[in-house]
């Protein structure tokens, strides 16, 4: 098979031959290829198994500690490829750039995450920041840290998303409780939480434009700017799709 990829690349590999030639590494004295099928048929997909757990991977035939780590290496390795497409200088004034950014920050994960992006007066990303996870509702958000991290980094403005990893890109009453919670809070100390995105899968769903309308405050200049969030929402959230991230192989 090595010889084979030398010659022709990997675009005719199967993606159960990908996974046997890479499990090579790990399990370098058995015969993969019966591990790689394994590996497919409980999860499904090349997708399942990037988000299945450690825990989850040692119950495979097969797969021992080496292999697992082998295997959770790939999806973020994916990210970190993605995230490296992203201009540091990137202004961050449309739905369609935030679920952008965002669907490359939640690649791979198992299990919800909440971040909090924090940005200028000229929507330029000051950070993204990692504030919780596990099951993400009002009663475990750190509202308190998140309002000092803004404070603290000087953000004019924040935008929240998390993932729905095995659900659908549509709110639950914990989910618009939070939302409700947290603009209160950023409102309390002058910093407008412009848009929490959720997503799952290939769909985006903006909490903020669904249930608090677009007569809003601008990011930037606090005042009533219903012009600003015409443009900001530049496309339909239905129609929004993952953006292509991987080159096709030489």
């Amino acid at each position: 098979m090595r010889e084979r990829c030398l010659q022709n690349g990997f675009d005719n590999f199967a993606t159960h031959e990908l996974l046997e030639m890479l499990l090579y590494y790990s399990i370098p004295r058995i015969d993969t290829n019966g591990v790689a099928h394994g590996l497919l048929e409980r999860f499904g997909s090349l997708k399942g198994i990037c988000e299945a757990s450690f825990d989850e991977l040692l119950l495979c035939d097969g797969i021992g500690p080496q292999s697992a780590i082998l295997l959770k290496l790939i999806p973020e390795l994916m990210k970190r490829y993605a995230m490296e497409e992203v201009a540091p200088t990137e202004v961050y004034d449309t739905l369609k750039k935030l679920s952008d950014f965002f669907y490359r920050k939640f690649i791979g994960l198992d299990h919800e995450c909440l971040y909090m992006m924090l940005l200028n007066n000229r929507l330029n990303m000051i950070d993204c920041v990692l504030v919780s996870e596990g099951v993400v509702n009002s009663s475990t958000v750190p509202v308190r840290l998140m309002t000092q991290k803004a404070l603290f980094r000087k953000a004019s403005t924040v935008v929240l998303a998390h993932n729905h990893p095995q659900g659908l890109a549509l709110p639950s009453q914990n989910d618009l409780a939070m939302t409700e919670t947290l603009v209160s809070a950023f409102d309390a100390i002058g910093v407008t939480l412009t848009e929490h995105l959720i997503l799952a899968g290939d769909r985006c769903y903006p909490i903020m434009q669904q249930h608090f309308g677009s007569i809003r405050l601008h990011p930037a200049t606090k005042q009533i700017d219903s012009g600003f969030y015409r443009n900001f929402y530049d496309i339909d959230y239905k129609d929004w799709r993952a953006p292509q991230l991987f080159p096709k192989t030489k």
